[in-house]
C-alpha cells in the first residue's frame, strides 16, 4: 500500500535562525521570500525534511525515538504539522 513520503523541495530551501533563550525559530523560505515563527519541534521537523525525505512515521521515530508508535499519535502529528507546513507551502507530499 502507497504511503506519504514528505519532502522540502530543493528548489524552495528553507533557512532557520534562533536565538539562545528562545522557544520559537524564524523560518526563511527562500522561493517566497516568506518568514515564518515556529516552535523548536516544527523546526526540528522542517530540519529532518530538508536533511531527508520521510513518512510521517519514519519522522516521527527520528523525532522521538524512544516513544512507541500508534496511529493516532501518527495521525495527530500528521494532521497537525505535516498537513499545516504543507498549507503554508514549505513541504511537499509524494505517494511512495
Amino acid at each position: 500500500m502507497p504511503s506519504l513520503t514528505w519532502y522540502i523541495n530543493d528548489d524552495n530551501p528553507l533557512f532557520f535562525a534562533g536565538w539562545p533563550a528562545e522557544d520559537a525559530v524564524v523560518v526563511y523560505q527562500s522561493s517566497s521570500g516568506d518568514t515564518h515563527l515556529v516552535n523548536e519541534l516544527g523546526a526540528a521537523v522542517l530540519e529532518s525534511l530538508q536533511a531527508s525525505p520521510a513518512t510521517a512515521t519514519t519522522l516521527f521515530k527520528r523525532l522521538y525515538p524512544s516513544e512507541s508508535l500508534s496511529n493516532v499519535a501518527i495521525n495527530k502529528f500528521s494532521n497537525n504539522l505535516l498537513v499545516n507546513f504543507e498549507q503554508l507551502g514549505l513541504i511537499e507530499k509524494t505517494l511512495s
